[in-house]
């Protein structure tokens, strides 16, 4: 496709064909909902990092093969479930899509993968009724065991969302390190330059990188 000759905002209906197809060779990706081009360029990116981060590339992500990437209008970023994304139109970002994948892989395995990694860090909620009755309260936020954590903590912070930002810091780290600061987290004051260097960051490589 020339997309010097598509609108950077409007595609027809063959050029949305086109890129969607693509998604679904690919990934196995059935994207859905009013997708303009900047937005499938973000989505088409940020696939190719999500699931060439093993050596065996795509071959691993069998799970992909119902999964639907949905565009919709609604308060959060996004919301997954077991096959389903849904990514909120509004400033869309690679960030968002890599964290909603991840929920999805993981959703995909019965959420063990984030079970696993809480298991592996010692994390977990110390007061989970009192968390329930003040969500706002610190003191019975979830606790971070191996911290740092990717990008600091707040009181929607779980082991599902400690999961998803850390493979998104995997393939975002600058980013990700910026976010820790500004949470108060510096990766410094924990002895790592980067979140590579985390726990968390040499978990998610030993479990991409696992036969």
């Amino acid at each position: 496709m020339d997309r010097n000759a598509v609108s950077p905002s409007v595609l027809t209906a063959g050029d949305v064909s086109i890129h969607i197809r693509q998604l679904f060779d690919r990934f196995g990706i059935h994207a859905e909902g009013n997708w303009d081009e900047d937005k499938l360029r973000i989505l088409e990116e940020s696939s190719f990092l999500f699931f060439g981060m093993t050596p065996e590339n795509y071959k691993k992500w069998f799970w992909t093969e119902n999964l639907v990437v949905r565009l919709e209008d609604m308060s959060k970023g996004g919301l997954t479930s077991k096959n389903l994304v849904l990514l909120n139109p509004a400033n869309l970002t690679s960030w968002t899509v890599v964290h909603e994948l991840a929920h999805a892989w993981d959703a995909s395995q019965g959420w063990k993968l984030s079970t696993w990694m809480a298991r592996a860090t010692g994390s977990q909620f110390n007061y989970p009724l009192f968390h329930r009755m003040f969500p706002k309260s610190k003191s019975f936020w979830y606790a971070v065991g191996n911290p740092p954590p990717p990008c600091g903590v707040d009181a929607n912070f779980n082991k599902l969302e400690d999961f998803a930002e850390s493979v998104a810091a995997y393939l975002f780290p600058e980013e990700a390190k910026k976010r820790a600061e500004e949470r108060g987290w510096s990766y410094e004051r924990f002895g790592c330059q980067n979140f590579h260097e985390t726990f968390r960051g040499k978990w998610i490589d030993q479990l991409v990188h696992q036969k």
